[in-house]
């Protein structure tokens, strides 16, 4: 889905940029992070044999990821490179945004909503797979998968190596 594909992206590409602590220096107030931790401590205790993910951005709302996004437009080249125009993602996260969740307003999107959110969605995910090679969600929106290795293989120099589970989108 969209969301977790924006997630997916901003989490590598950040942590490529800044390090481990990519969270705190991606603009997220500490208050949202914060929010975040609730809802995946919440999330954790619904699920107790512990199959809630335990990435904080997984629990960030559509408008914050466009707003980590805009946030550090000037500052990360992919970012730039895969959305083209900083109003043209501001513009379709918007618009997305306002049409998300209608059963919270208690309306059903008319079916060309629907249409053109998976349109935009499409659109969004394709910008990404184009503008970011590299990125472990390109390839994978590609449909290429990651190499599987047996349980102690040994991986050489210029191997790709990819984890799968939890930090698997």
């Amino acid at each position: 889905d969209l969301e977790n594909s924006l997630r997916s992206f901003i989490e590598e590409v950040l942590k490529r940029k800044s390090g481990l602590d990519w969270l705190v220096k991606s603009g997220a107030t500490a208050e949202k992070i914060a929010k975040w931790q609730e809802l995946l401590d919440s999330e954790s205790k619904r699920r107790p044999t512990g199959n809630a993910d335990r990435r904080l951005l997984y629990y960030a709302y559509i408008h914050d990821l466009k707003s980590i996004i805009v946030d550090n437009w000037d500052k990360v080249d992919e970012f730039r490179k895969a959305f083209n125009k900083k109003k043209n993602i501001e513009s379709d996260l918007g618009r997305v945004e306002s049409y998300r969740d209608p059963d919270a307003h208690r309306r059903r999107l008319m079916p060309h909503e629907e249409h053109l959110i998976i349109g935009i969605s499409g659109y969004i995910r394709t910008q990404i797979v184009r503008g970011d090679s590299r990125c472990r969600l390109a390839a994978l929106l590609r449909g290429e998968r990651p190499q599987r290795r047996a349980p102690g293989a040994t991986v050489s120099s210029g191997d790709e190596a990819s984890q799968l589970g939890t930090d698997h989108f």
